[in-house]
């Protein structure tokens, strides 16, 4: 089973991230051990607003972004400068892939959350078995 990640700006730009590819992604985007971050966490992560940036070759402004887990049919949408400095993503666990019991094939996470439905910065944003993300480049419109 190939493990990959689709990005997708609106309109008509659609990038496929694959396992090995964020592997080999530069050190400064990686987070080695994510329970400096995450207590109580194991893994190894990306630091998500900059690789983003860096695969859809994209530095202007953003509004929502849609995180689309299709394996739970859920879709958590918020507003882009909400996640962008401090998001992870987290893709490996004890040298292999993120097993789905752990989130995988990818995880978002984001410190600073709340109970889902009291904050718009809430746990759900922490989305389990990630497999695409939709970002919206017209900022006027956040959530």
């Amino acid at each position: 089973m190939t493990l990959q990640l689709i990005l997708q700006q609106t309109p008509g730009m659609e990038r496929t991230v694959t396992y090995e590819q964020l592997r080999e992604l530069p050190h400064e985007l990686q987070i080695d051990d994510i329970s400096s971050l995450f207590p109580g966490r194991s893994g190894m992560g990306i630091r998500f607003g900059p690789f983003v940036r860096q695969i859809l070759e994209y530095q202007g402004p953003l509004g929502n972004v849609e995180l689309h887990a299709s394996a739970d049919q859920f879709c958590k949408v918020i507003a882009w400068d909400q996640i962008e400095s401090q998001a992870i993503l987290v893709y490996e666990q004890q040298g292999q892939p993120l097993p789905q019991s752990a989130g995988g094939p990818f995880r978002l996470l984001v410190p600073g959350t709340v109970l889902c439905g009291t904050g718009t910065l809430d746990n759900c944003v922490n989305v389990k078995h990630l497999d695409r993300v939709v970002l919206d480049s017209s900022p006027e419109t956040p959530v």
